[in-house]
């Protein structure tokens, strides 16, 4: 059996899938359970290297086993799932500062807008609060020039098009 699973890494891929179920045949008739799921895991990881470009269900359809069931998936699984959830909690972080900056941003504009222009209608404060981030840039280098709230309507109208 060892000298199959080594021949098994160096042939060729035309003739590997063949080896392959000729030794997982031969485990399981002439091994026992652990014996044989070791075997079967060596062979579906040789494989699983040697047909990296295939998918996980045509590997198992390939040599007539559960692939799921492997070392190798389960591990490549769990790795999966690892670096999504790090993928997914960068994401997030950013995402979260990206509001939070936008928050702030409309927070500060609303507070100056009152200050220059007295009490801002709440369907102004309606659209502001949906700007963008360049939109909310683009309006605080802009609102030292508004005289009155209708300037600041103006801009808004124009900007949300």
């Amino acid at each position: 059996m060892r000298v199959g699973l080594l021949v098994l890494t160096t042939i060729q891929e035309k003739s590997a899938v063949t080896e392959a179920k000729k030794l997982i045949a031969r485990a399981q008739t002439e091994t026992s359970s652990e014996e044989r799921r070791a075997i079967i895991e060596m062979v579906a990881t040789i494989i699983w290297y040697k047909f990296e470009q295939l998918s996980q269900s045509e590997i198992e359809a390939m040599l007539d086993i559960p692939v799921k069931e492997t070392k190798l998936y389960q591990e490549g699984r769990q790795e999966g799932r690892q670096e999504g959830r790090q993928e997914g909690r960068q994401e997030g972080r950013q995402e979260g500062r990206q509001e939070g900056r936008q928050e702030g941003e409309t927070v500060v504009i609303l507070r100056l807008l009152h200050k220059r222009l007295g009490d801002i209608p709440e369907e102004a404060r309606a659209k502001i609060s949906t700007l963008s981030l360049a939109q909310l840039e683009g309006l605080s280098d802009t609102l030292l020039e508004f005289a009155t709230v209708m300037d600041l309507q103006t801009w808004l109208d124009k900007t949300l098009l």
